[in-house]
């Protein structure tokens, strides 16, 4: 599922910078908060860009995840203990983060 970012704070609660599901909104409101340049869609790196992340590669893969977004719409992982793989999502909201981007321009 697609995620996007939001660059304004939106009055769905959604804060400027924090990021969140295309489901979250109808595809209207999609269109017309990107046109306008409110939203823009999240690119998340493949999981074998990451460091430290090379020991979950083959489970996760195996999962259908490639990418840190594709992490977040996973439920369940077969081997992999609910407490940990609500860690992993942790960690990967907090590598999107714009709080982790050295480039972004945050003002």
């Amino acid at each position: 599922m697609p995620w996007y970012r939001a660059l304004t704070r939106l009055s769905n609660g959604v804060d400027r910078w924090g990021i969140f599901p295309a489901h979250r909104l109808k595809p209207e409101a999609l269109r017309i908060l990107k046109g306008k340049g409110f939203i823009a869609p999240v690119v998340a790196p493949p999981l074998a860009a990451l460091v430290g992340w090379a020991d979950r590669e083959d489970l996760l893969h195996a999962a259908g995840v490639e990418t840190l977004t594709d992490l977040l719409d996973v439920e369940n992982i077969p081997g992999v203990e609910a407490e940990t793989l609500k860690m992993w999502i942790t960690e990967a909201k907090a590598l999107l983060s714009v709080d982790n981007c050295t480039s972004c321009k945050r003002r």
